[in-house]
């Protein structure tokens, strides 16, 4: 006679049916959580003024290192304005997360991040190889950013005689004599239309009129 079957003896197909239940139910579980988790951070953007758009680029503008983190994690993607924004704002931290995850900077970010003063990440972005060209000093010049224009200038950076002209016009008087002693040329009548006195005076001292 044949034998009964063991009770104890687990079901193949029983214990399959089992697992892929006991798998739906946890990609619910993961899926809701993850829903909320968006439902959370998307309402923390709304709070810096998010209204549409790239959420991961929203992010890294706002210097919002953890925000990215948790959006990549739920799989949004940035697109290339997400390391040149972080950049030209000055998130240090922001864009070196960024490159570790394979996104790239254009020709112009340097020139962008010299316009905005950021030593630190124009020193970052040199050693990955970028570089910017002359409008960098002439837009450093123009806002003031002497250590900027220095740190060029060691590296081979050449600006143009508008480098000059621009910080006469918002009375960047050390720039302009820093960029005089390097043989840079300008025009007074920059620094005469804006009224930039010292700077005028200093212009006739070394023989502008």
């Amino acid at each position: 006679c044949k034998k009964d079957k063991n009770p104890y003896k687990p079901d193949p197909e029983a214990m399959a049916i089992a697992l892929c239940e006991a798998q739906e139910k946890y990609a619910r579980r993961i899926a809701k959580r993850n829903a909320n988790r968006d439902c959370i951070i998307t309402a923390d953007l709304k709070k810096y003024g998010y209204k549409q758009g790239n959420k991961v680029d929203f992010a890294a503008s706002n210097n919002r290192l953890d925000w990215i983190k948790q959006l990549i994690e739920l799989g949004y993607e940035g697109t290339e304005d997400a390391i040149i924004d972080a950049a030209g704002n000055g998130h240090l931290e922001v864009v070196k997360y960024l490159h570790e995850l394979g996104y790239k900077c254009s020709h112009r970010t340097i020139n962008c991040v010299a316009n905005n003063g950021h030593l630190e990440v124009i020193k970052y972005l040199h050693e990955l190889g970028y570089k910017g060209d002359g409008f960098a000093i002439n837009y450093a010049a123009e806002n003031g950013y002497l250590e900027v224009i220095k740190y060029l200038h060691e590296l081979g950076y050449k600006g143009d005689d508008y480098a000059i002209n621009y910080a006469a016009r918002n009375g960047h008087l050390e720039i302009i004599k820093y960029l005089h002693e390097l043989g840079y040329k300008g025009i007074i009548g920059y620094a005469e239309y804006y009224d930039r006195t010292e700077v005028i005076e200093y212009l006739r001292s070394v023989g502008y009129s």
